[in-house]
């Protein structure tokens, strides 16, 4: 706080010596100054760590108590004074957070009843589009009118069929341009995780294309945005979306607490927790983006070898980090980290990885496009690793416990070296 307090003293020396006019302070025309700009530096050092904090409030305080100083011509900031601000600036974070629910369409999701918790509610496709708006005004506390004011807005805007879909509630307190600058960043990590989960937790991997419930196919255009929902007007919005978030399973699973305890952990370690670049978070959270790109692409004919070098690439972009060529570490680890009921053998996902690796070749270096036949009872290999690696990305909050002090890449040496051994 001695180095903020000088620089604070610095910037009011400049503006109050130099005799700038009240036009100049009052409209903050020096706030592209180095003088100020390593001022607000410093100050986001000390409060940008806190629960709710917001830049724009910031600035809005500190410039604010820049103008109050400068009419009485202060030119002096001692220590206490940074602490008050620094103490006002918090009170403003906790006073202007609210409320806001991320209301995310899941196209061709089954689910039989409604899913209520704090955190999550997932509203299902096939009611009707008065029910839905019934549930949502309860879930926000908002009138039936305000919520089908706001939605409306949303449909009009490229998403006609927003309200054709089951849809997730995700309710998270904090700042509204937070908010709407993360919404779609948000939603994207809730649906990928769902996913993920789906496939790692629940999805079996016999399961045949022809079981899935032709009933819960139906037309609909693609959606482009989300929804935001507020107690107060200027909260709402809709935020644009450019990814898919179809969920062509059922959800019916989370009705079950132990899983949507699991599903809810993920969400506030993987999507909601501050990660520094290099962390092992982000490491995970890029993986998850790239695991659900390969879904996407693998659910179309033409886009089957690509879906096959994404899933590969998911699973080196956890376990291979250093040292010995990818292909052996994701060999070794993989089934050292993950069990699949109903395959009693480890060498099932090894030999499993060795085929979509070998497509994987074929097609980078050959142009030889990989092909998954649906043939009833068939087990192809991608079905493994999808269900593998899903797995291994959910267990992500028990991966962390396990490493304890050491890194991700101490820890996954230490795996490699204990299974090479024992592994040929």
């Amino acid at each position: 706080m001695k180095n903020t307090a000088k620089l604070y003293s610095s910037l009011l020396n400049f503006l109050v010596n130099r005799k700038f006019d009240d036009y100049y302070i009052k409209n903050y025309e020096y706030i592209n100054e180095k003088v100020y700009r390593n001022l607000e530096s410093s100050f986001g050092e000390l409060v940008m760590n806190e629960n709710y904090s917001d830049y724009s409030l910031l600035q809005d305080v500190l410039l604010n108590d820049i103008y109050l100083r400068c009419s009485k011509r202060e030119t002096e900031v001692l220590i206490d004074d940074i602490q008050k601000l620094i103490e006002r600036i918090k009170e403003v974070f906790l006073l202007n957070k609210d409320e806001h629910f991320i209301l995310i369409p899941l196209p061709e999701l089954k689910l039989e009843e409604l899913i209520y918790t704090e955190m999550i509610s997932i509203i299902p496709r096939k009611m009707s589009e008065e029910d839905k708006v019934t549930h949502l005004s309860k879930i926000t506390g908002l009138s039936i009118a305000n919520v089908k004011n706001s939605l409306s807005h949303t449909k009009q805007s490229r998403s006609p069929d927003f309200m054709k879909h089951a849809i997730l509630v995700f309710n998270h307190t904090g700042q509204t341009e937070y908010i709407r600058y993360n919404a779609s960043f948000i939603a994207r990590g809730i649906v990928s995780l769902l996913r993920a989960y789906y496939y790692g937790e629940i999805y079996e991997v016999d399961e045949y294309l022809s079981n899935i419930d032709i009933l819960n196919l139906y037309n609909y255009e693609t959606n482009h945005h989300l929804a935001i929902l507020a107690k107060d007007s200027w909260r709402q919005g809709h935020s644009t979306i450019s990814y898919s978030t179809k969920c062509s399973f059922s959800a019916d699973f989370l009705h079950d607490t132990e899983h949507m305890e699991k599903f809810t952990q993920l969400i506030k370690q993987l999507v909601l927790t501050k990660e520094s670049p290099k962390s092992m978070g982000n490491l995970f959270y890029g993986a998850l983006r790239t695991y659900n790109k390969s879904l996407d692409l693998i659910s179309d004919r033409e886009s089957q070898s690509l879906g096959v070098l994404l899933m590969i690439t998911t699973a080196e972009t956890i376990l291979a980090q250093e040292n010995h060529s990818n292909r052996m570490k994701v060999r070794v680890l993989l089934p050292r980290f993950v069990e699949i009921p109903n395959l009693l053998e480890r060498r099932t996902i090894i030999d499993s990885l060795e085929q979509l690796y070998k497509m994987r070749n074929e097609y980078a270096h050959a142009g030889k496009e990989a092909y998954f036949s649906e043939i009833e009872g068939e087990v192809n290999s991608y079905n493994i690793a999808k269900k593998a690696i899903g797995k291994l990305i959910c267990m992500y909050p028990e991966l962390c416990l396990n490493i304890g002090t050491n890194s991700w890449e101490d820890y996954l040496k230490e795996k490699f070296n204990n299974g090479i051994d024992g592994f040929f």
